[in-house]
């Protein structure tokens, strides 16, 4: 208990200041990569998933490679790992766009688009749409993942089996008892980390039926004669069910 009670007085004067917060928010990321190409920065090389359809195991990660695929851009990947501090986000994944850092998939995909003058000319009743299914993928369903994942023994010990390896052997215990806390924290502060399993995959269930009901029988989404950037989203967080 006292241990307890003198980490939660530690945490009280670490509170950041709004100041602290904006900075944090609008420090831009250091220069990694090369400026005559497109490096993308994410969770892995993708040379481990040369015979899977998904490049990265961060569905944030695969939709700004797939993008870039479907737009016929060359890019390179590699693995963030440490250079991760350098983002002052603390977050992946990161990109270096002909000299132009940028962090967050969707700002990522900004920049790109802005760079080719790439254009979906959807009407406003399509972006709408793509809207609402790209949220329900960030905030809903990527959460479902994450509780079924980090908050059950079978995903423990899959992540164990997957990254166990790339930890000594004698960290390993230690390392992963924190990242399983740290992704606690982080779905306990959602929500979806409060409730029984069997509650979330029901949430995990609507939304893969709400997503299928509106593809229905057509190739693409949003009614449209081809593939977008909200199919992308899709496929990059659905594509293993």
């Amino acid at each position: 208990f006292g241990i307890v009670f003198l980490r939660a007085v530690w945490k009280l004067f670490q509170v950041p200041t709004i100041e602290e917060i904006e900075n944090i928010a609008t420090k831009p990321v250091a220069h990694m990569g090369k400026d005559d190409e497109i490096t993308i920065f994410g969770h892995d090389t993708g040379e481990e998933n040369e015979q899977d359809a998904i490049p990265d195991v961060s569905p944030f990660c695969c939709r700004v490679e797939i993008y870039l695929q479907m737009i016929g851009q060359s890019y390179v990947k590699k693995e963030v790992g440490k250079d991760l501090d350098k983002n002052p986000r603390h977050k992946f994944p990161i990109a270096n766009v002909y000299g132009v850092m940028v962090d967050d998939s969707s700002r990522i995909i900004e920049v790109i688009q802005k760079k080719f003058c790439v254009e979906e000319k959807l009407t406003e009743e399509q972006v709408v749409q793509g809207f609402l299914v790209r949220q329900l993928l960030f905030e809903s369903y990527y959460w479902v993942g994450c509780r079924e994942l980090f908050l059950t023994a079978s995903g423990r010990d899959m992540v164990f089996q997957v990254f166990g390896k790339s930890v000594p052997w004698f960290l390993r215990k230690l390392v992963f008892a924190a990242f399983f806390r740290e992704y606690y924290d982080y779905t306990y502060g959602q929500g979806y980390g409060r409730y029984p399993r069997e509650m979330i995959n029901e949430k995990g269930k609507d939304a893969i039926h709400a997503v299928a009901a509106l593809l229905g029988e057509r190739k693409f989404l949003l009614f449209f004669k081809q593939k977008t950037a909200y199919d992308i989203d899709v496929y990059s967080f659905m594509a293993d069910i």
